[in-house]
Protein backbone atom coordinates (compact mmCIF):
# COMPACT_ATOMS: atom_id res chain seq x y z
CA UNK A 1 0.00 0.00 0.00
CA UNK A 2 0.94 3.43 -0.84
CA UNK A 3 -0.91 5.48 1.52
CA UNK A 4 -0.21 7.27 4.78
CA UNK A 5 -0.20 10.31 7.03
CA UNK A 6 1.52 11.58 10.31
CA UNK A 7 1.31 9.25 13.17
CA UNK A 8 -0.60 10.97 16.22
CA UNK A 9 -1.96 8.08 17.91
CA UNK A 10 -0.54 4.63 19.00
CA UNK A 11 -1.07 1.97 16.68
CA UNK A 12 -3.62 0.29 18.95
CA UNK A 13 -5.84 3.35 18.39
CA UNK A 14 -5.25 4.20 14.94
CA UNK A 15 -8.18 3.18 12.60
CA UNK A 16 -6.21 2.12 10.19
CA UNK A 17 -3.90 0.26 11.59
CA UNK A 18 -6.26 -1.43 12.83
CA UNK A 19 -7.57 -1.69 9.28
CA UNK A 20 -4.22 -3.72 7.42
CA UNK A 21 -3.90 -5.30 11.38
CA UNK A 22 -7.65 -7.09 9.97
CA UNK A 23 -5.98 -7.61 6.89
CA UNK A 24 -2.90 -9.42 8.13
CA UNK A 25 -5.00 -11.28 10.35
CA UNK A 26 -6.90 -12.49 7.16
CA UNK A 27 -4.45 -14.14 5.81
CA UNK A 28 -2.88 -10.99 3.46
CA UNK A 29 0.97 -10.59 3.20
CA UNK A 30 0.99 -6.04 4.42
CA UNK A 31 3.28 -4.20 3.24
CA UNK A 32 3.29 -0.44 3.09
CA UNK A 33 5.47 2.65 2.17
CA UNK A 34 7.29 4.03 5.13
CA UNK A 35 6.68 7.60 4.06
CA UNK A 36 9.01 10.26 2.64
CA UNK A 37 9.22 12.20 5.43
CA UNK A 38 13.13 11.54 5.99
CA UNK A 39 16.07 12.21 7.32
CA UNK A 40 14.57 13.03 10.09
CA UNK A 41 13.99 10.50 13.07
CA UNK A 42 10.46 9.42 14.08
CA UNK A 43 8.98 10.20 11.07
CA UNK A 44 7.21 6.83 9.85
CA UNK A 45 3.86 7.73 8.92
CA UNK A 46 0.38 5.21 9.64
CA UNK A 47 -0.19 2.86 9.06
CA UNK A 48 3.38 1.78 8.60
CA UNK A 49 4.03 2.52 12.07
CA UNK A 50 1.62 -0.78 13.00
CA UNK A 51 4.15 -3.31 14.31
CA UNK A 52 2.45 -6.74 12.49
CA UNK A 53 2.81 -5.54 8.93
CA UNK A 54 6.03 -5.12 6.87
CA UNK A 55 7.25 -0.91 6.49
CA UNK A 56 9.50 -0.27 3.64
CA UNK A 57 12.11 2.03 3.26
CA UNK A 58 13.67 3.64 0.27
CA UNK A 59 17.36 3.00 -1.05
CA UNK A 60 18.95 4.82 -3.88
CA UNK A 61 20.60 2.20 -6.02
CA UNK A 62 22.62 5.50 -7.84
CA UNK A 63 21.55 4.21 -11.00
CA UNK A 64 24.42 1.16 -11.28
CA UNK A 65 23.72 -2.71 -10.74
CA UNK A 66 26.33 -2.56 -8.26
CA UNK A 67 24.79 -2.77 -4.80
CA UNK A 68 28.15 -1.33 -3.02
CA UNK A 69 27.53 1.84 -3.78
CA UNK A 70 23.65 2.14 -3.00
CA UNK A 71 22.62 4.38 0.00
CA UNK A 72 19.63 4.95 2.05
CA UNK A 73 17.45 7.64 0.00
CA UNK A 74 17.52 11.22 1.77
CA UNK A 75 14.03 11.19 2.10
CA UNK A 76 13.13 7.71 3.08
CA UNK A 77 11.09 8.40 6.78
CA UNK A 78 12.99 6.76 9.71
CA UNK A 79 11.79 5.15 12.92
CA UNK A 80 11.31 4.67 15.99
CA UNK A 81 7.19 5.04 15.77
CA UNK A 82 5.70 6.77 18.05
CA UNK A 83 4.98 3.74 20.13
CA UNK A 84 9.07 3.22 19.90
CA UNK A 85 8.73 0.39 17.49
CA UNK A 86 12.47 0.08 15.19
CA UNK A 87 10.66 0.68 11.69
CA UNK A 88 10.95 0.31 8.58
CA UNK A 89 11.10 -3.70 8.48
CA UNK A 90 13.19 -3.05 5.25
CA UNK A 91 14.53 -1.10 2.60
CA UNK A 92 14.57 -1.49 -0.82
CA UNK A 93 15.28 0.34 -4.54
CA UNK A 94 12.73 3.45 -4.43
CA UNK A 95 14.63 6.26 -5.85
CA UNK A 96 14.26 7.35 -9.74
CA UNK A 97 12.49 4.27 -10.62
CA UNK A 98 10.99 3.91 -13.91
CA UNK A 99 7.21 2.64 -14.13
CA UNK A 100 4.49 2.69 -16.68
CA UNK A 101 2.49 5.67 -16.70
CA UNK A 102 -1.71 6.13 -16.74
CA UNK A 103 -2.98 6.75 -19.92
CA UNK A 104 0.20 5.22 -21.31
CA UNK A 105 3.81 5.51 -21.82
CA UNK A 106 6.31 5.68 -18.24
CA UNK A 107 7.65 7.93 -15.84
CA UNK A 108 10.47 7.50 -13.60
CA UNK A 109 9.76 8.55 -9.55
CA UNK A 110 11.00 8.55 -6.17
CA UNK A 111 9.32 7.48 -2.66
CA UNK A 112 8.87 5.03 -0.54
CA UNK A 113 5.73 4.13 -2.59
CA UNK A 114 8.34 3.13 -5.47
CA UNK A 115 10.19 0.65 -2.99
CA UNK A 116 7.21 -0.86 -1.40
CA UNK A 117 5.96 -2.36 -5.05
CA UNK A 118 9.67 -3.18 -5.91
CA UNK A 119 9.51 -5.48 -2.68
CA UNK A 120 5.80 -6.56 -3.09
CA UNK A 121 7.45 -8.13 -6.38
CA UNK A 122 9.75 -10.62 -4.08
CA UNK A 123 6.72 -11.37 -2.00
CA UNK A 124 4.73 -12.61 -4.94
CA UNK A 125 7.71 -14.59 -6.22
CA UNK A 126 8.06 -16.04 -3.01
CA UNK A 127 4.51 -16.62 -2.58
CA UNK A 128 4.53 -18.25 -6.34
CA UNK A 129 7.39 -20.39 -4.29
CA UNK A 130 5.74 -21.47 -1.35
CA UNK A 131 2.20 -20.25 -1.95
CA UNK A 132 1.46 -21.76 1.71
CA UNK A 133 3.26 -19.39 3.58
CA UNK A 134 1.82 -16.93 6.21
CA UNK A 135 2.28 -13.36 6.53
CA UNK A 136 4.40 -13.56 9.69
CA UNK A 137 6.32 -16.36 7.60
CA UNK A 138 7.12 -14.56 4.36
CA UNK A 139 8.28 -11.30 7.28
CA UNK A 140 10.32 -13.42 9.00
CA UNK A 141 11.96 -14.16 6.14
CA UNK A 142 12.60 -11.37 4.41
CA UNK A 143 14.17 -9.60 7.50
CA UNK A 144 16.30 -13.10 7.81
CA UNK A 145 17.58 -12.64 4.26
CA UNK A 146 18.03 -8.76 4.25
CA UNK A 147 21.44 -7.59 3.26
CA UNK A 148 22.83 -5.54 6.44
CA UNK A 149 24.38 -2.21 5.04
CA UNK A 150 25.51 -1.37 9.00
CA UNK A 151 22.86 1.45 9.44
CA UNK A 152 20.94 2.23 12.44
CA UNK A 153 17.88 -0.25 12.51
CA UNK A 154 15.56 2.66 12.53
CA UNK A 155 17.22 3.99 8.85
CA UNK A 156 17.17 0.72 7.21
CA UNK A 157 15.33 -2.03 9.40
CA UNK A 158 16.83 -5.38 8.85
CA UNK A 159 18.32 -4.37 5.86
CA UNK A 160 18.07 -4.02 2.33
CA UNK A 161 15.85 -6.55 0.56
CA UNK A 162 17.54 -9.76 -0.81
CA UNK A 163 15.25 -11.44 -3.94
CA UNK A 164 16.97 -14.19 -4.54
CA UNK A 165 18.07 -15.28 -0.91
CA UNK A 166 14.46 -14.56 0.26
CA UNK A 167 12.86 -16.63 -2.66
CA UNK A 168 15.47 -19.08 -2.01
CA UNK A 169 14.02 -19.73 1.71
CA UNK A 170 10.74 -19.61 0.53
CA UNK A 171 11.40 -22.69 -1.26
CA UNK A 172 13.12 -24.80 1.30
CA UNK A 173 10.08 -24.30 3.45
CA UNK A 174 8.58 -26.43 1.27
CA UNK A 175 10.97 -29.31 1.58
Amino acid sequence: MSLGGTATLPSDDDPVCQAVEVAKKSGIVVLIAAGNSGPKNKTIGTPGIEPSIITIGAFDDRGTVDRADDKIAYFSSRGPTIDNEVKPDLVSPGYNITSLKPGGGYTTMSGTSMATPVAAGVVAAMLEANPNLSPDEVKDILKSTAEDRGLDPNTQGSGYIDSEKAIKKALEKTL
